[in-house]
């Protein structure tokens, strides 16, 4: 059991209007955050979000991963859940 603080980054990508299209992506981190608050005990403010129904700046871009990974490893330490 983890004892610090509890972080989550989770990005999903459809790849939408593209021939790469997929489905489900972002269905599947909405599903992962409800499982992280509610089995894991991971508060809403400790989950960082990108995908394509956010406002443009939190679009799954390479620069926006990048600040959500120095968001996540901020502070970090051993005992902590990321």
């Amino acid at each position: 059991r983890s004892t610090g603080k509890k972080k989550a980054l989770l990005v999903g990508i459809n790849y939408r209007e593209s021939p790469s299209e997929l489905r489900g992506c972002i269905n599947d981190i909405m599903n992962q955050k409800q499982v992280l608050i509610e089995h894991y005990g991971f508060k809403e403010a400790d989950i960082y979000m990108l995908h394509e129904d956010l406002v443009k700046d939190r679009w799954p871009y390479k620069a926006a991963i990048q600040e959500g990974f120095r968001w996540l490893y901020e502070g970090a330490k051993s005992g902590d859940l990321l």
